[in-house]
């Protein structure tokens, strides 16, 4: 099937986007995916410290000192879980970016899917 110089246009425009989106996908995977870690090892810190007060209680919080700083590893503890769960959400979505295949651009007919595009690509399309 041969193409018009329109649906050329948008099959060339829709490959690159495809392609920028997916490499931009994979640089972003990457750099949550050591954040992720980085919580997942602080994470870990504070539930060995959490574990230890609840095994010993009063002994391993010796001082007004320390009990503040128990207090703060419990807080801690509550935001690294969210941290943990909002990396984990930003994974899951560049997966899916990663996952993308042509048609998210454009149809059958060599049509770009507006829904799929943000208002300035949009704007750009339209010209």
């Amino acid at each position: 099937m041969k193409l018009d110089s329109r649906k050329k246009y948008n099959l060339t425009w829709a490959k690159n986007k495809l392609k920028e989106d997916k490499t931009n996908a994979k640089e972003m995977l990457k750099i949550f995916t050591k954040q992720k870690k980085e919580i997942e090892n602080g994470l870990s810190f504070l539930n060995f410290e959490t574990e230890c007060h609840q095994k010993y209680g009063e002994e391993y919080t010796y001082n007004q000192d320390e009990k503040n700083i128990m207090l703060k590893n419990y807080e801690c503890k509550k935001h690294f879980e969210f941290l943990l769960n909002k990396y984990n959400k930003k994974i899951e979505d560049e997966t899916k970016v990663i996952n993308r295949n042509i048609n998210f651009y454009i149809d059958e007919n060599y049509n770009f899917t507006y829904n799929n595009y943000s208002n300035e690509e949009k704007k750009i399309l339209e010209v």
